[in-house]
């Protein structure tokens, strides 16, 4: 009887054993293993938080350096601004670096630009900015219109002609019936 009595008390002795290895066992020191990332949460849209407070389209001469100031205006105090402007063909920078960078130290930024464009029409000038502020770093595009010459042409309007009538021509279409099995 008594080896019966001892298999009944077996497994309280391994569930005892269990809890007092478990009590012995040394903690890991995760305090370096289980930092997160700090995760900063914005309410804004994606994107750096940057806007373009001056006129987004320009007007300017053709075949005339033309200084102006490109404004613009983040909330983004103490981090580190890099901005690339990129003028499309036709359009060039004058006495102005295409990669600028400096510390954000106001809300409110200003670039001197100074362009230049041999022939008449409607250019653009993109602007890239990256703001990097600490291990954060995000990114906006924009892009401003210039105009050089005339300001006619500032906004297309499509007009149908009084004697232009309206051409209806016909649709065709084929429905093929799908095989039923």
């Amino acid at each position: 009887m008594n080896f019966f009595n001892a298999l009944k008390k077996l497994p309280i002795i391994f569930f005892a054993t269990a809890i007092l290895f478990s009590c012995s066992a040394k903690p890991e020191n995760n305090s370096t293993n289980n930092r997160k990332p700090e995760i900063r949460s914005k309410s804004a849209k994606p994107g750096a938080s940057i806007k373009l407070v001056s006129k987004s389209i320009v007007s300017i001469n053709p075949n005339e350096p033309s200084p102006f100031d490109i404004e613009l205006q983040t909330t983004e105090l103490g981090s580190y601004l890099e901005i690339d402007f990129l003028p499309v063909s036709g359009l060039n920078l004058v006495n102005t670096n295409v990669h600028q960078s400096l510390e954000v130290v106001s809300q409110s930024i200003k670039f001197p630009v100074t362009l230049f464009a041999s022939g008449k029409g409607r250019y653009y000038l993109n602007i890239h900015i990256r703001i990097k502020d600490g291990d954060s770093n995000s990114t906006r595009a924009l892009a401003m219109i210039v105009q050089v010459g005339d300001q006619q042409n500032e906004a297309v309007q499509f007009k149908k002609a009084s004697d232009e009538s309206v051409i209806s021509l016909p649709a065709q279409e084929k429905i093929s019936a799908a095989e039923t099995r």
